[in-house]
């Protein structure tokens, strides 16, 4: 029944992480891409705040926590959003997003580093096909149909690193609800102690762009989302995941993000969806499945 849940709460988060993209367009028509990338922080920080004051907890973590916490922190939502909004500014997005397809499989391996279960050989052998679907995948759905290699290559060092750390990240979260600490306090933390970095930054671009007239609807929704669910709630999903499932097997759902994704771009931004784009998103699939069914 556990397993189940743990399931559940990750495609759950896959979904909400899949939205991100999709917010951040939305986002984008009424904020500039900063605010869009690290202004989020502002309701998400919110939300944290009131909800440890509701759960009667301190804004600061334990002691014993504190390591893990600012590695969750580090990863997930202070470096991984401002290298990657950096990164956009010469990086295609196709090209980044090849680059992040190789993250779950980097979580996995990170992980069995920290000391989380070794699975067998067959189970690598899944992972690394449902990685290379995610970079076909990647690539079809890539402007120019394969890696340009077009960015200046600070850029792509910039995603890597982000990568990495946010790997690191999800190993953070989900360690410390395996060794019982509840999954949105971890989360609002994270968020808490986040903010005076994300902050100060968020200020001096609205300084140096000021928002000249109210933001549509939409793009409000986008930055609600980004903040309230990329950050804050999607993390106490897929922290909770992780814990139930196991981090070296539960890494491997991050495989199904793009999928959900192209599924969000197809109904909200009407984009087209290609027969191999079709083909690669069965393959991802069917690895993610035969991983999670291996002991």
């Amino acid at each position: 029944m556990t397993q189940t849940r743990g399931y559940i709460y990750g495609f759950i988060a896959m979904f909400g992480f899949g939205g991100t993209f999709i917010a951040i367009a939305l986002a984008k028509e009424g904020f500039d891409p900063t605010i869009a990338g690290v202004g989020r922080i502002i309701p998400a920080g919110i939300g944290a705040i009131i909800g440890l004051k509701l759960a009667g907890k301190t804004l600061l973590p334990p002691r014993a926590a504190w390591k893990w916490v600012a590695i969750l922190a580090a990863g997930n939502i202070i470096a991984y959003p401002i290298l990657t909004t950096l990164a956009l500014q010469t990086v295609p997005v196709g090209d980044a997003g090849i680059i992040i397809s190789l993250g779950p499989l980097i979580t996995a391996g990170t992980a069995t580093l920290y000391g989380h279960k070794r699975p067998r050989a067959a189970f690598w052998i899944a992972a690394s096909i449902g990685t290379v679907a995610a970079i076909a995948f990647a690539i079809t759905r890539s402007s120019s149909g394969s890696f340009s290699g077009g960015g200046s290559i600070w850029g792509y060092v910039l995603v890597a690193i982000g990568m990495v750390l946010a790997s690191n990240a999800h190993i953070a979260g989900g360690t410390l609800v395996q060794r019982g600490y509840p999954a949105f306090p971890v989360i609002m933390w994270a968020i808490v102690i986040s903010l005076p970095i994300l902050v100060p930054i968020t200020i001096v671009d609205l300084i140096n762009h000021p928002i000249t007239q109210m933001p549509s609807a939409t793009a409000w929704f986008g930055l609600l989302w980004l903040g309230l669910f990329s950050i804050f709630i999607g993390h106490y999903f897929w922290n909770s995941a992780l814990a139930s499932i196991g981090i070296v097997k539960g890494s491997q759902l991050q495989l199904t993000q793009p999928v959900f994704t192209l599924l969000l771009a197809v109904l909200v931004l009407h984009e087209a969806l290609s027969p191999l784009s079709i083909i690669a998103a069965v393959v991802i699939i069917g690895s993610v499945a035969v991983s999670q069914r291996l002991k």
